[in-house]
C-alpha cells in the first residue's frame, strides 16, 4: 500500500501555515509525521486531516443565568472614610449611654 506522502512545504501549505509553523507543531507532538531518513519528514494528507479534526472548535455562547453583570450601587466609599464612619458612629453611641 503505498500512499502520498507530502513534503513539509507541502504539508504546511495546504494546512495554511509556514513550514516553520509546522515544525514547531511537528515538535510538540501535535501532528503524526513518517520520518522516512535521518532529513526527510513527510506526512500523508490523512494526518492533516487528522490534525484539522483536533483543532476544530466551537465557541460556546455564554450562559445568560451565570454571565450577568452584578447592579453596581453607584456609591463607593473607600475603607479609610468606612473607617472613619464607624469610628464617628461609636463615638456617638457612647456619648448617649453616658448620663
Amino acid at each position: 500500500m503505498i500512499r502520498e506522502l507530502l513534503t513539509e512545504e507541502q504539508a504546511a501549505k495546504s494546512l495554511g501555515m509556514s513550514a516553520r509553523t509546522l515544525r514547531g507543531i511537528r515538535s510538540k507532538g501535535m501532528i503524526r509525521y513518517i520520518r522516512t531518513s535521518p532529513r526527510t519528514i513527510r506526512y500523508t494528507p490523512e494526518d492533516l486531516d487528522e490534525y484539522l479534526a483536533k483543532q476544530t472548535t466551537q465557541d460556546q455562547p455564554q450562559c445568560r443565568s451565570t454571565s450577568r453583570r452584578k447592579a453596581s450601587t453607584g456609591t463607593m466609599i473607600s475603607s479609610s472614610k468606612v473607617s472613619a464612619i464607624t469610628e464617628a458612629l461609636m463615638l456617638r453611641r457612647s456619648a448617649t449611654l453616658r448620663p
